[in-house]
């Protein structure tokens, strides 16, 4: 069975460079520049051009040649300019398989929110620390805990975002151990969930609203 399809990412902060690498080891690939399966974009003349994403697009559908992805990471993606967002923005609906792409920015602000809406945003700390995921899933968890949980629950949109690694990488580890803690359906169909509650956040509904509706939901049905 195949792991779903998080593989567009977006790092957020400074110091970017050591979480690309942190997330591509979850994926078994080393970082290096060298690799002909691994293409860095980088700015022309202080802005991400339209011309480089259109050229990524005709690129990004050949198949790897050594590892198991293509990588590609669109360094200080945040410089992009709106033609350029709305041509990477029809590669993010539908992206290539056997493709990972990360962005990488000083900040989210200049970058378009149906971008936004299609990535997983991992927010670097300040001081130069890189944010660990908890191991332990919202999964394990009965509805009073849930419910606690996302009543604290100060950036929803990043709590998701969260979340949804969390339980990919979850779901890659039983599959490749044949670990049955919590079964390959239920990972699968809570991840959905998550990626509806985003999108109801990201629509404007009621952030508080949409991780109530998402914590009942979850208890009632598994």
């Amino acid at each position: 069975m195949s792991t779903p399809k998080f593989n567009v990412y977006l790092i957020v902060g400074d110091n970017i460079r050591p979480q690309t690498e942190k997330l591509l080891k979850d994926f078994n690939i080393k970082l290096s520049l060298n690799s002909p399966d691994i293409e860095v974009i980088a700015p022309l003349k202080k802005e991400i051009t339209i011309g480089q994403l259109r050229e990524l697009k005709r690129r990004i559908w050949g198949k790897p040649q050594v590892l198991p992805y293509r990588v590609t990471i669109i360094e200080q993606a945040h410089t992009a300019n709106k033609e350029a967002q709305n041509a990477l923005l029809k590669l993010l609906e539908e992206p290539p398989e056997q493709s990972i792409i990360i962005l990488e920015a000083a900040n989210k602000h200049t970058i378009l929110p149906t971008v936004l809406s299609r990535l997983v945003k991992i927010e670097v700390k300040d001081d130069h620390g890189i944010d660990d995921l908890e191991d332990q899933s919202f999964l394990e968890k009965n509805l009073e805990d849930l419910l606690e949980t996302v009543s604290a629950i100060d950036e929803p949109a990043v709590w998701l975002d969260r979340q949804m690694i969390i339980l990919t990488n979850l779901l890659k580890k039983n599959i490749n151990s044949g670990s049955n803690r919590i079964s390959v359906s239920k990972i699968t169909n809570a991840i959905e969930l998550l990626k509806q509650a985003k999108q109801m956040i990201d629509a404007n509904v009621n952030a508080k609203f949409v991780l109530l509706n998402l914590a009942l939901t979850l208890t009632s049905t598994y």
